[in-house]
């Protein structure tokens, strides 16, 4: 199914958002599947966004006359649909997780699970239970347990417009720096493909493959970051002994 939006910051520019209309229908979108609103493109909870949001499912398109009708910055839109484009999750089920999570967590009932919060949760599973079965320690080289670590996915996604400003009284959790945006996309990206494989394509991969991709992962941080952690992968170790074998070739043909 094809669907559009259309946005404009103001009821002052309602010719432009015509406009967008009417370019949309030109691409064959049904005007009946076409949402638009007059909201800020820094906003993030957008009404009308929001009930796309609901409404397509995976293999849908969603077109627009430009992306920063849909958004204004390319970071929140990939931190956005490499979870939503991979989950959909009814409104009932959704209640079912969010009373899961209260249990485990112990959270009080006026703590607030959005429905990003919720698909984070589940498409994030198979990662964490690997993560922990495997004594990868992923989470661990970031400084937070699967919560805090939800927490930070989902603040980013919502507050991506104030993403670099520091303010003393904003106790949102989002990344500061474009080094963890980057990792934290990597985590993401390994997290959803062992989402994508495991629950939805139901491919069963050796348990050796999969904690050797999270080694490599885990690795590839410690360097990123320089960290004094040995490395665990074999990917990593056999590269070490690589180059360690061409340095002592070198100090033997001197």
């Amino acid at each position: 199914m094809e669907y559009g939006y259309a946005r404009c910051s103001t009821t002052v520019d309602r010719q432009d958002v015509n406009r967008q209309k009417m370019e949309l229908k030109k691409l064959g979108i049904k005007e009946s599947n076409i949402f638009w609103e007059y909201e800020s493109g820094a906003k993030t909870d957008r009404k009308e966004l929001n009930r796309l949001f609901e409404v397509v499912k995976q293999g849908d398109t969603i077109a627009t006359t430009e992306v920063s009708r849909l958004t204004r910055s390319t970071k929140h839109l990939l931190m956005t649909h490499i979870v939503e484009a991979s989950i959909q999750i009814n409104q009932e089920d959704r209640g079912s997780v969010k009373t899961e999570l209260q249990k485990k967590y112990n959270l009080d009932n006026k703590v607030k699970l959005t429905k990003y919060f919720v698909q984070i949760s589940v498409v994030l599973e198979s990662f964490i239970k690997a993560d922990t079965l495997y004594k990868a320690d992923i989470l661990s080289l970031m400084g937070c347990n699967e919560y805090s670590f939800w927490e930070i996915v989902t603040d980013t996604r919502n507050w991506y417009s104030h993403m670099w400003k520091e303010n003393e009284g904003d106790r949102t959790k989002k990344l500061k720096s474009g080094d963890e945006m980057a990792i934290y996309f990597e985590i993401l990206y390994c997290a959803v493909r062992l989402y994508l494989t495991q629950k939805i394509l139901k491919v069963d991969i050796k348990n050796d493959y999969i904690k050797e991709y999270l080694y490599v992962l885990h690795d590839w941080i410690v360097k990123v970051n320089s960290l004094e952690k040995n490395f665990k992968s074999n990917t990593y170790k056999n590269n070490e002994s690589v180059k360690l074998l061409k340095k002592k070739l070198q100090e033997i043909m001197r």
